[in-house]
């Protein structure tokens, strides 16, 4: 169930990269990288989640200074990592 919970706000820090991309939905993107950062600082111990403090951090750079390719990777990275948490029991 923990998995699961933690695949949708991977999921739904994949969206806001989506928002941004369109130029909207500027704070839920700023917000959802927050959570994105301190869900990450809780597991700090996997290397996945140092991937995951990144992509944070690309979200809000991005959200403040605009949409930058980079996020493209983020997005796939959140994405796999929601889709498997999905999967996991």
């Amino acid at each position: 169930m923990l998995a699961k919970l933690l695949g949708a706000a991977d999921l739904l820090a994949a969206v806001s990269i989506i928002f941004l991309a369109l130029g909207v939905f500027k704070g839920f993107a700023i917000i959802m990288a927050l959570i994105l950062i301190v869900k990450s600082l809780v597991f700090i111990t996997a290397f996945a989640s140092w991937i995951d403090i990144l992509a944070g951090v690309f979200i809000l750079v991005s959200a403040f200074y605009g949409f930058n390719i980079v996020l493209w990777v983020a997005f796939v990275w959140l994405v796999q990592k929601a889709v498997v948490s999905f999967f996991t029991y």
